[in-house]
């Protein structure tokens, strides 16, 4: 009996993370001066499969200027894609998940992006391979002078915008999203002083795409099943 619970503990664990986590998912890391400054994910948005929806999370507590008046945040995205980006959304304000486009628990609705001039972002600060021009396509807080001045993503806070495409995502899996994101990179305003001047553009640690975290746990229950088949965990 007690063989059989468990058996049905893990495939139910393995369905649930398989229904909930998100098809075609990324997760970048953005690392620098021993700190983890935040995490970017990328998914084929719900809603429609020509559309990528961005994440991006501030860790917390992060090297400020002057807090609490001048706190770290995420000012600006820049990116390269293997085809330009046709329009910036933003998430229906509300936790919503019904609207279209949706509303998200926890998203900062003050924070509207909008497509900036990719020649505004300078060289990666913890990069010597990727190069300012390397950056194609660029999105920052839609204030009216589209420059990586705060107000931006804060420590301990999330945001999340929408980069739609001329390109169907339905029938891409991760590999082939990845392929297809060339470079992502985060601009970094309100850092502490003795941090490069306060400011920072980061691209992820290693510059490569990673499998989502919740993908890496479902594998690893599939693994589990097998080795408890195999050595008789869930013999009736």
């Amino acid at each position: 009996m007690t063989n059989r619970i468990v058996k049905v503990g893990v495939l139910t664990a393995l369905v649930f993370l398989l229904g909930v986590m998100p098809a075609h998912a990324l997760s970048f890391d953005f690392e620098f001066a021993g700190t983890t400054w935040g995490t970017m994910d990328i998914t084929v948005a719900t809603f429609d499969s020509m559309t990528l929806q961005i994440s991006y999370t501030a860790n917390s507590p992060l090297p400020s200027e002057a807090p609490p008046d001048d706190l770290a945040q995420a000012t600006g995205f820049g990116f390269d894609f293997d085809s330009m980006p046709t329009l910036v959304g933003n998430p229906s304000d509300g936790n919503n998940p019904g609207d279209t486009p949706p509303g998200f628990d926890g998203d900062q609705e003050d924070l509207d992006w909008a497509q900036q001039d990719p020649t505004k972002f300078p060289n990666p600060t913890n990069s010597s391979t990727i190069k300012k021009g390397d950056i194609t396509f660029g999105v920052t807080e839609d204030d009216s002078l589209k420059n990586h001045n705060p107000p931006g993503i804060e420590p301990g806070e999330m945001d999340v915008f929408f980069l739609t495409f001329d390109t169907d995502f339905s029938g891409y899996n991760e590999e082939l999203l990845a392929e297809f994101v060339n470079i992502v990179g985060v601009n970094l305003k309100a850092v502490d002083l003795s941090i490069n001047e306060g400011s920072l553009f980061l691209v992820p640690n290693g510059e490569v795409p990673e499998p989502s975290t919740v993908l890496l746990l479902g594998t690893g229950l599939i693994c589990l099943a097998g080795l408890g088949r195999k050595r008789g965990f869930f013999k009736e």
